[in-house]
């Protein structure tokens, strides 16, 4: 998980608790380890959950800006099996969308850290989603953006 989190985020006890820099080379150490031992790897949550104090899959989170996102750029460099979004509308990337429901932002996602990595979905069945979108668009919208699940 290389959410860059403050004390107040949501998921700051998962996190590595470091800035992008040593969080980015903690990953990529970690992965090489874990191809090492024969274990595949999905980094997340692209770009990230930092600045987010609820539980995002109680209630939509919008934020203004994207987070900091050279950590994953740095862990990417380990060759990471899968990539996984986060569900959060980036108001600077598709105002209408989550990140996993939008080509946009998946295309944002792959012009930032390249085309080859699986791209997988954070949970779908979060509440959120489940009140506010139909179940086959939950199931279609982040297919037709690039996620493959």
């Amino acid at each position: 998980m290389l959410d860059i989190t403050e004390e107040t985020d949501f998921l700051f006890n998962r996190s590595f608790q470091k800035n992008a820099v040593e969080t980015g080379n903690l990953a990529k150490s970690l992965i090489e380890g874990q191809k090492k031992a024969g274990i595949f790897t999905a980094v997340k949550h692209f770009p990230g959950y930092g600045g987010i104090s609820f539980n995002p899959k109680e209630s939509l989170a919008k934020t203004e800006m994207l987070p900091e996102t050279s950590q994953f750029k740095k862990a990417i460099e380990a060759n990471p099996e899968f990539l996984m979004t986060a569900n959060i509308v980036y108001k600077n990337l598709d105002p209408n969308l989550p990140f996993t429901f939008s080509s946009t932002a998946i295309q944002f996602l792959k012009d930032n850290l390249g085309s080859e990595i699986i791209i997988i979905s954070d949970d779908l069945a979060q509440k959120y989603l489940l009140a506010n979108f139909s179940l086959k668009d939950i199931i279609i919208k982040p297919v037709q953006a690039g996620v493959i699940f």
